[in-house]
């Protein structure tokens, strides 16, 4: 299995954490308040950025590649992946690294329609931006995984020959007669 990232891109930096959520409260059927974190505009913006960017970088992603991983994984069989993130800041101490990971992985997972929970290995890193900051996404295959090989069928089970239809419709017959006969002698309470 290639190591070599089936997906590499350029997209805006994510807002952090406190940007990006916030507690909204909402009514369940039942008509009981629940307070639940919920997406700010700023985080909202961000993915629509992100899709438009991403497009744009279309023909530098391996779409074969990320297809495959795509029907595996709709067939049930997971693919371990391995996220790299560079943040390009204009600031090295100004935000934890750590803020930004959860939107951008979101948008990038989502614009190549992916699970996010396939990636078994995140690696971080901030650096000082030459301008605009931005932030560097690869996604690959991680070094070591194989792909289970399918198990191998068992043998087909011997096949018990079944009652020929005549002898089954004879018992289902005294069955019924009985039934009929049964039912004459149960007593049901008045009402």
């Amino acid at each position: 299995m290639t190591n070599e990232p089936f997906f590499a891109a350029k997209v805006p930096l994510c807002p952090t954490t406190n940007q990006s959520y916030k507690t909204v409260n909402f009514k369940t059927k039942r008509g009981n308040i629940v307070r639940r974190p919920g997406a700010t505009p700023a985080l909202l913006q961000f993915k629509r950025d992100v899709v438009k960017m991403l497009a744009a970088q279309r023909s530098q992603q391996d779409w074969s590649m990320i297809n495959d991983v795509k029907d595996r994984w709709l067939k049930g069989e997971h693919t371990h992946l391995a996220v790299t993130m560079t943040f390009y800041l204009q600031h090295m101490w100004t935000s934890d690294n750590d803020g930004r990971i959860k939107g951008t992985q979101d948008a990038v997972f989502d614009f190549m329609g992916i699970n996010d929970n396939m990636a078994v290995r995140t690696v971080v890193e901030k650096c000082l931006a030459g301008s605009e900051p931005y932030c560097e996404v690869t996604v690959a295959i991680k070094e070591g995984f194989e792909y289970a090989t399918p198990a191998k069928k068992r043998p087909a089970k011997a096949k018990i020959p079944k009652k020929e239809s005549n002898e089954v419709e004879v018992y289902l017959r005294k069955m019924r007669k009985r039934g009929e006969t049964l039912a004459k002698t149960v007593k049901y309470p008045a009402r």
